[in-house]
């Protein structure tokens, strides 16, 4: 049964609250309309979650990681995406793309991950100032990869925010005139 949209966003959170004004008393949380908001303990903030509620993100000692259960990836980064059988993919400190804990899949960021192991994500040409970590500031050039097809760029769109099982992959993209719309790429 579907929810209604206001009701399926209303039901269950994720996102990082302060404490303070000192960033390292940040914390990752999770929010139910039951239950509130509930920190969530070793874990500085929430990237993801999947459909056995196990959240992904960064870890209280800034590795990636799974909040949910502790699991340390030993990378500085985040584990921005999490499929169904538990599998994150994210990024480490370094501009380096991983399906945690072990596979490299080069300099660049994943940001999405489906139950079929296909992973998005982009890299960053960078641009302009050398002091800005390139994640931030530069060219993207947003990707899919697959044990079956390897690396492969995504002509059109500017940035990759996930992928479903179905292989439809989301992200942004920008017009002729320069404004930024929502972009889904199908599958052919």
């Amino acid at each position: 049964m579907a929810l209604p949209v206001k009701q399926l966003f209303a039901s269950f959170h994720l996102g990082i609250f302060r404490v303070s004004a000192n960033t390292s008393d940040q914390n990752g949380f999770s929010w139910t309309r039951a239950g509130g908001i509930v920190a969530l303990s070793n874990c500085a903030s929430a990237s993801a979650i999947n459909d056995a509620g196990q959240i992904a993100g960064i870890l209280a000692n800034l590795d990636a990681g799974i909040c949910s259960s502790g699991t340390d990836f030993a990378h500085v980064g985040d584990a921005a995406a999490i499929n169904s059988s538990g599998t994150a993919v994210g990024y480490d400190t370094s501009g380096t793309a991983w399906e945690f804990p072990n596979l490299n899949l080069g300099p660049t960021s994943a940001t999405g991950i489906n139950d079929n192991g296909w992973v998005v994500g982009m890299s960053i040409s960078p641009t302009g100032n050398p002091n800005v970590r390139p994640h931030a500031v530069g060219t993207s050039h947003p990707w899919f990869w697959s044990d079956q097809t390897g690396l492969v760029n995504l002509p059109g769109i500017v940035t990759t925010s996930g992928i479903n099982r179905g292989g439809q992959i989301t992200g942004a993209m920008v017009s002729v005139d320069g404004s930024i719309h929502g972009a889904l790429l199908n599958p052919q």
